[in-house]
């Protein structure tokens, strides 16, 4: 198989030239990125101008590691490959692990592999509480089983680069962790392998911005913690006002109220969470089973609340609609939007 290298730097010093050297010798093609570098680092790439096997890409200006990638990506497309390995410019990477991604590659396929590091004593407290509380995140609400979701030493199938190429949308540090859910919402095989876990004077030198870039990396999660609330607002609201202000009865007005909000969560999970933008059929088919799922249930919650207990409405809604959420969420990740 054919092996090309992406290494993205931003001010990496001379330790780009170490990581480029040693990769050399393991991939058919190296694209070093020039995320807008300072002047003094510029130097460190330019000497791989003129390489047979390097190509130097440059940004006028920095622009954050996923539009580095992204670039990346973009020019090796051009060339043959069967797999891209990407890296970082600092050596917190040791380029000949990239023999224990070929290793696994070799006997089977994998869309996506992941450099797996050791999360203990090495890491230094903030990346290692960083890392265990995103993972704990992305396995929670993506039903997956990835231990270093950070990492940005990987693996890319052609095919899953192509994929990513048009459908995420770069940006900083939060590009690989799209990458990592749009790989595991499309079904596709992720793989990990063990990597070292190397960093120099406590990570002091890391590009990456512990709070805003973290709330990045989030920020996928607020979105779709915040359509459910928002969701729920407005179904209460309908509820709410159909049956106190229009006394319809209260099955009849969860009925509507459920149905309207349905509609609008459907819209704002496919457009601003999911990024689903395809056309399908079988989607919108497998949203309103849910629909009608989530209609039966919640008015059985709520007549043998208010009914049966003789519980109020009103306060039997948000119980009902509690129980309901917990049983949406598996049904949107593994039947909707798998």
């Amino acid at each position: 198989m054919r092996y090309i290298a992406l290494i993205p730097g931003y001010n990496p010093g001379p330790a780009v030239g170490k990581v480029v050297e040693e990769t050399l010798p393991l991939v058919e093609k190296l694209i070093l990125v020039d995320d807008g570098c300072e002047e003094e680092h510029r130097v460190f790439f330019d000497k791989y101008k003129n390489h047979e096997k390097v190509e130097v890409l440059r940004h006028g200006e920095n622009l954050g590691k996923g539009w580095a990638l992204m670039t990346g990506f973009k020019q090796a497309l051009t060339h043959d490959f069967d797999y891209l390995i990407t890296l970082d410019s600092d050596g917190q990477h040791r380029p000949e692990e990239i023999g224990r991604f070929k290793e696994l590659l070799a006997s089977e396929h994998y869309d996506l592999v992941v450099g797996r590091r050791e999360v203990g004593n090495k890491m230094p407290q903030k990346s290692r509480w960083g890392n265990s509380l995103t993972a704990a995140a992305f396995n929670f609400f993506l039903g997956a089983k990835v231990v270093d979701t950070q990492s940005g030493f990987r693996a890319m199938g052609r095919d899953f680069v192509e994929r990513t190429v048009k459908t995420v949308k770069p940006g900083r540090y939060e590009t690989e962790m799209n990458i990592l859910i749009q790989a595991v919402r499309e079904g596709r095989r992720v793989g990990q392998v063990p990597t070292a876990t190397i960093y120099f004077d406590n990570n002091k030198g890391s590009k990456f911005k512990a709070v805003s870039d973290s709330l990045l990396v989030a920020r996928q999660f607020g979105l779709f913690a915040a359509a459910a609330f928002s969701a729920w607002l407005l179904d209460y609201f309908l509820f709410t006002a159909l049956t106190a202000v229009g006394s319809v009865y209260f099955l009849y007005a969860n009925l509507i109220s459920k149905g309207a909000s349905m509609v609008y969560y459907y819209l704002v999970n496919k457009y601003l969470v999911f990024w689903s933008y395809r056309r399908s059929k079988e989607e919108v088919a497998r949203y309103a089973a849910l629909v009608a799922v989530n209609i039966v249930v919640v008015n059985a919650l709520l007549y043998a609340l208010a009914d049966g207990l003789g519980w109020n409405e009103l306060a039997a809604k948000p119980v009902a609609d509690a129980t309901m959420f917990i049983i949406n969420f598996f049904v949107l990740r593994v039947f909707v939007y798998r």
